[in-house]
């Protein structure tokens, strides 16, 4: 993926969208954004991801670009499920449901942990 910077950004810093570049890192793979990085935004937790991961069924890997972290995490094909889709800059991003990420919320933590982050909410 190449990022050109338009004329127009703001002193000449741009960025895509993180969720862009992390669906292009996917390179084709079945994937979503899960874990932590949609806690947040499904009400879980008031803490903001510091990381995107990216769940997928090829490749397990560690990025830092633009100051984000992505974390691409390789699971079997058949935990790739429960899956909605957003509109970010014109691009379908694979998000995890509310549903799915209740699920992934017992992966991503312990058990204890998980329970008191989900009951508290």
């Amino acid at each position: 993926m190449y990022l050109f910077i338009p004329m127009k950004a703001p002193n000449g810093k741009w960025t895509a969208n993180e969720y862009v570049i992390a669906k292009a890192l996917a390179r084709g793979a079945n994937y979503y954004i899960g874990y932590s990085s949609v806690f947040n935004s499904y009400g879980f937790t008031d803490q903001v991801a510091q990381m995107i991961h990216v769940v997928n069924e090829k490749y397990s890997l560690m990025k830092k670009i633009g100051g984000i972290r992505y974390k691409l995490i390789k699971v079997l094909p058949n935990r790739i499920y429960g899956l909605e889709s957003r509109k970010i800059n014109k691009e379908n991003i694979a998000f995890s449901s509310k549903e799915r990420a209740l699920i992934d919320a017992f992966v991503f933590y312990n058990v204890k942990k998980a329970s008191d982050i989900l009951v508290s909410n």
